[in-house]
């Protein structure tokens, strides 16, 4: 695309990302390589990084001439990656196969296949391909998890079962390995850890791009299609893109060992081993929820909850289909989308979910699995002030009814187990939901509330659970409830100001 006129966007402007002429650069970079995203932009600290790198270009920080495995800088880590010993490494991968690229004798084309037979992966990485896949799910936890917090992604970087999102990529490539242009939907931190490769890299003029662009995936018709699918995708942004890298931009940098690359999303990049030996380098790759994930995931919440957006679609003939979807675009505009607050499109972050709560007659807790609040403790007359969210429910398991408790990650439990449980303490138990619109409808907040049937608690769970959207709680409701169990209900957004 050199000297191509880019057209200009809707807003009229150039839609074109911030790109230095050359790559930040920051050297001797001595600290060792932790958990942290401190240690991996050292000297910048974290809020500078963020403010003026992140997202918004590539930055490189270069350790010291002559680090190696055995450096401080990178000897903490290689330890956790089981000392870079291949079989090891293979072994222990988070992955589900172990992805290999070999290079075609005749043609030169770089072709790439699944294995999960280690001994196949080593021998075809003897034989001179390359191998992909993930770090152990120790490195993973301890880096993704940590790292991500550092970067403010809060609970962002988490599914819903508790996974992280993000992974620890592994690439061990041989000399002259090279990968073509393409950019990623991720936030990516490269770590140099054998010898040295080059990259290659230009501004794309897509931000935030929701898919990556894979301009060698070209082999098959298989990989043709996903690519013209990326295409079409990152088009509804920018319609001039067409897949190119417009060489202008280029600029280039070499990683040796203890190097760090931090390069956003969306930024496309070649890379090639410049070592006479072989590669070895990790990628962090974090991938947080998008803002719109979230939003349209509690948008479809509020299309259950309403009757009008439930209704199946029939033209009876009483009036026009234009007039009919008009109609319900103003009831989706007013009551689905207009009734949505902040309160309503955010998570609570006060629970590791879900948790199972043992409560006494009042409501005060006797027994809990490591429960954490951040709500403030409620007096009763701001308790009574509290209305009930309508993105949450509270359901009041009936005895006779044989339930299934579902998993955090959406599995079910032993049938019958929990119920047997409760028959021989003689408790009630009170299930809070609260933002399930997703696969399987796992809940995003799920706590298990157990009391005995007779008492103030069980009564109070009984008549909070029957409250309309909105509803405010009332004084009447709280006579004798310990204001733990408010608090509960206030921690898991069943309640909210």
């Amino acid at each position: 695309m050199r000297g191509k006129k880019r057209a200009k966007s809707p807003e009229g402007q150039i839609p074109q990302r911030h790109s230095p002429s050359t790559v930040p650069t920051w050297t001797h970079c001595k600290s060792a390589l932790q958990p942290s995203l401190a240690s991996l932009i050292q000297p910048l600290d974290s809020s500078e990084f963020l403010r003026t790198v992140y997202r918004k270009h590539p930055a490189v920080f270069h350790a010291p001439p002559g680090t190696c495995l055995t450096s401080s800088r990178l000897s903490t880590l290689v330890a956790a990656l089981d000392n870079l010993q291949p079989r090891e490494m293979l072994e222990n991968t988070a992955s589900d196969a172990i992805h290999v690229w070999m290079r075609d004798k005749d043609s030169g084309e770089l072709g790439s296949f699944s294995t999960s037979d280690v001994d196949a992966a080593l021998l075809c990485y003897k034989s001179g391909g390359a191998l992909y896949f993930r770090a152990n799910e120790a490195f993973e936890r301890d880096y993704i998890g940590k790292i991500g917090k550092d970067m403010g992604f809060a609970f962002a970087n988490l599914y819903p079962d508790g996974g992280l999102r993000g992974e620890v990529e592994t690439f061990v490539s041989p000399s002259q390995h090279h990968t073509p242009w393409h950019f990623d939907f991720m936030e990516n931190f490269t770590v140099q850890l054998k010898g040295s490769k080059t990259w290659r890299l230009a501004p794309s003029t897509i931000p935030h791009p929701h898919r990556s662009c894979a301009t060698h995936f070209t082999k098959t018709s298989d990989h043709r299609r996903v690519l013209h699918d990326q295409v079409k995708l990152h088009k509804l942004h920018d319609v001039t893109f067409d897949g190119t890298v417009d060489m202008s931009q280029v600029i280039s940098v070499t990683l040796c060992p203890g190097d760090v690359l931090y390069h956003p999303a969306g930024i496309w990049h070649e890379v090639s081993v410049a070592s006479e030996c072989a590669s070895v380098s990790i990628n962090l790759s974090f991938f947080p929820m998008s803002w719109g994930d979230l939003l349209i995931e509690r948008v479809q919440q509020a299309v259950w909850a309403n009757a009008e957006m439930r209704e199946r679609i029939c033209l009876d003939g009483t009036e026009s289909l234009t007039k009919l979807a008009q109609r319900k675009l103003v009831c989706f505009q007013r009551d689905v989308v207009g009734g949505l607050c902040a309160d309503d499109v955010l998570p609570s972050q006060g629970f590791a979910l879900p948790r199972k709560v043992f409560l006494d007659v009042a409501g005060k807790i006797y027994s809990e699995e490591s429960l954490t609040f951040s709500v403030k403790v409620i007096s009763i007359a701001k308790a009574a002030l509290l209305k009930r969210n309508p993105h949450s429910i509270i359901v009041a398991v009936d005895p006779r009814i044989k339930y299934d408790i579902a998993n955090n990650n959406g599995s079910e439990g032993e049938e019958g187990d929990e119920e047997d449980d409760l028959e021989e303490e003689g408790l009630r138990q009170f299930t809070v939901h609260t933002h399930f619109a997703r696969e399987r409808m796992v809940s995003e907040v799920e706590v298990h509330l157990f009391t005995p049937p007779e008492g103030a608690a069980c009564m109070f769970l009984e008549r909070v659970a029957l409250l309309g959207p909105m509803t405010p709680v009332g004084a009447s409701l709280l006579e004798g409830v310990d204001p733990g169990l408010v608090r509960i209900l206030a921690e898991c957004h069943y309640l909210r100001p």
